[in-house]
């Protein structure tokens, strides 16, 4: 496949729970492109963290405010501390992610 692309954008609900994500991030590479993938980072697995440095994917965080605010927008209490570790295991694999944090008033 020939394009002009130079990164592919993976977002959506969360790309962690796709069982065939790191497949296809395997075929966007080998096409020569780059890949940013948005989480919520309250799931990465060990084999997440291999894969993230493996492939070169940059990551992106999104937390959605202040703890009491994420956590109420996420629907789920807890949230905003599974996001924090998530980001910290993160860290301690080398992996610098980029934190998108929404300001609310």
């Amino acid at each position: 496949m020939k394009t002009q692309a130079r990164v592919v954008v993976i977002g959506g609900g969360e790309p962690l729970l796709r069982h065939d994500l790191w497949e296809i991030i395997a075929a966007i590479r080998r096409h020569g492109m780059g890949v940013s993938l948005t989480t919520n980072g309250t799931i990465v697995r060990p084999r997440d963290l291999q894969e993230f440095v493996r492939h070169r994917v940059r990551v992106n965080v999104s937390i959605d405010g202040a703890e009491a605010n994420h956590d109420r927008i996420r629907g789920a209490a807890g949230s905003f501390r599974k996001t924090v570790k998530g980001i910290q295991r993160m860290l301690d694999a080398g992996i610098k992610p980029t934190v998108r944090f929404t300001l609310l008033n």
